[in-house]
C-alpha cells in the first residue's frame, strides 16, 4: 500500500521518474548495514529485535500520517522517511529469514520459507488494490490511516511468536567464540562465503535479480502505468495486484516435493523466466495482456526467492545464520542501484527500452554465474551443511 500511495504522489507532484527512482531506491538503502544487523540477530534474541523494528515501522507511518494531516508533507520528506524505512526493512528482511527455522525447524524448512512468502504476496494483492481504491476516493490522509493501523497489528501479530526450535539448533550447533566483537563476527561471515563457492554463487544470483529484475515491481510498472497506459492508480493497484497473485501462485507450487539434485536446475530457470518476462513488458501494448505478464513474472520472481532463500539458509550453520543471512541481504544494495539507473534512463531513452535493457542484462549476467560456478546446477542442497 505504502509504494504505490507514495510512488502516485511523486509521480502526481514532480512527474519525474528519476525522483521515484531515487525513493524506491532509498527503500533499500539499509542494506548498507546488513552485515551490522546480521551480526547483532546472532548476539541477541531475534524476536526482541522483530518486535523493535515492526515498532519502528508504526512510527514512521505515524510521522507521515502526521504530516499529511497538517499538509506539510512534501517529495523531500518523503524522501527522508523512506531513508529511515529502508533501515527498518533491511533490518526486518534479516532478522525474518533468520528466526523461521527456529519457528518450523530445518525439515519444515522450504515449506516455511513458502508460507511466509505466501502471507507476504497475499497481502501484496490486497494492499495495491486498497491503497489505490483509498488514494482515488479519499486521499492520501485516508490512505496513511490504514497503513498505521496495519503497522500496529503487525507489531501485535509479533507477540506470539514461538521460537521452540531454537533450543535444537543451539544443542547440535552451538553459538561461536567471540561474543562481543561484532567485526570478527563479520569477517567469519565473509571467510565462510569466501570458502563455500556454491554459496557464493547463490548470492551472485541474489544480487543480479535486484539488480535487474526487481525494478519491475518497484518503480517501472508505476512508470508503465502513468505514462505508457495513461491510468488511474486504481489500474496500477490492479497490475501491481496481478504481479503479486502470480507470485501467491508460485509461493504455493513451492510446497510440491523437488528432487533435490534439480534445485540448482530449478533456480536457474525461474531466474531466467523471471528476466523474459521483465522483457515483455517492453513489447506490452494492451493494459489486459500486460496483467498475464506481470502474473508471470510475479510467479517466476517468488519461485525463485523462495528456492533461494532455503538453498541458502540450508547451507547456514546456526552459529552464522544471522550474519550469512546479512550477507545476503547486502546483496540487495544492487536494487537501488538499479532503481536509481532505471529511473534516470528512463527519462533518457524510455520505458519500454530500459526494460528491454534489464532483462538481457540480467540473463546473460544469470550465464556468466552458473558457467563460473557449475555446482550449482548439480549440487544437491543437503550436501550444503556438511
Amino acid at each position: 500500500m505504502e509504494l504505490l500511495v507514495l510512488s502516485w504522489f511523486i509521480l502526481e507532484n514532480s512527474n519525474s521518474p528519476g525522483l521515484l527512482g531515487i525513493y524506491a531506491a532509498l527503500r533499500f538503502a539499509g542494506t548498507l548495514f546488513a552485515p551490522f544487523i546480521g551480526a547483532v540477530a546472532d548476539l541477541i534474541s531475534k524476536k526482541t529485535l522483530l518486535l523493535v523494528v515492526r515498532l519502528s515501522y508504526l512510527a514512521n507511518a505515524t510521522a507521515a500520517l502526521y504530516l499529511t494531516i497538517t499538509d506539510l508533507l512534501d517529495i523531500w520528506k518523503i524522501l527522508l522517511l523512506a531513508a529511515f524505512l529502508g533501515l527498518s526493512k533491511t533490518s526486518e528482511m534479516v532478522i525474518r529469514q533468520a528466526i523461521l527455522p527456529d519457528i518450523v525447524g530445518r525439515e519444515n524448512l522450504k515449506n516455511g520459507i513458502a508460507l511466509e512468502r505466501l502471507g507476504s504476496d497475499f497481502t501484496q494483492i490486497l494492499g495495491p488494490l486498497i491503497g489505490g481504491f483509498l488514494l482515488m476516493k479519499f486521499g492520501m490522509a485516508a490512505s496513511y490511516t490504514m497503513l498505521v493501523t496495519c503497522y500496529a497489528l503487525s507489531f501485535v501479530s509479533s507477540l506470539p511468536i514461538d521460537i521452540s526450535f531454537q533450543t535444537t539448533e543451539l544443542k547440535t550447533n552451538p553459538v561461536l567464540k567471540h561474543k562481543r566483537n561484532i567485526l570478527i563476527n563479520i569477517r567469519q561471515s565473509f571467510l565462510y562465503v569466501v570458502n563455500a563457492p556454491y554459496l557464493a554463487g547463490l548470492l551472485s544470483i541474489a544480487v543480479i535479480i535486484n539488480l535487474t529484475a526487481f525494478p519491475l515491481y518497484f518503480s517501472l510498472i508505476a512508470v508503465l502505468a502513468h505514462e505508457v497506459f495513461e491510468t488511474q492508480s486504481s489500474v496500477l493497484g490492479f497490475m501491481l495486484g496481478s504481479y503479486s497473485a502470480g507470485a501467491v501462485l508460485g509461493s504455493l507450487a513451492m510446497g510440491f516435493r523437488l528432487k533435490e539434485s534439480l534445485n540448482g536446475i530449478f533456480l536457474a530457470a525461474t531466474s531466467i523466466l523471471w528476466h523474459f518476462s521483465v522483457i515483455g513488458m517492453a513489447f506490452v501494448s494492451d493494459i489486459g495482456v500486460s496483467y498475464v505478464v506481470l502474473f508471470v513474472s510475479g510467479a517466476s520472481q517468488s519461485l525463485c526467492v523462495v528456492l533461494l532463500s532455503t538453498l541458502i539458509l540450508n547451507g547456514t550453520p546456526y552459529s552464522l545464520r544471522g550474519r550469512v543471512l546479512g550477507l545476503r541481504q547486502l546483496a540487495v544494495i544492487s536494487l537501488p542501484i538499479g532503481l536509481t539507473l532505471s529511473g534516470y534512463l528512463v527519462e533518457l531513452a524510455g520505458v519500454k527500452f530500459i526494460l528491454m535493457v534489464n532483462g538481457v542484462v540480467g540473463i546473460l549476467l544469470i550465464i556468466i554465474t552458473l558457467i563460473l560456478t557449475p555446482k550449482l546446477l548439480n549440487e544437491r542442497e543437503s550436501n550444503l551443511c556438511s
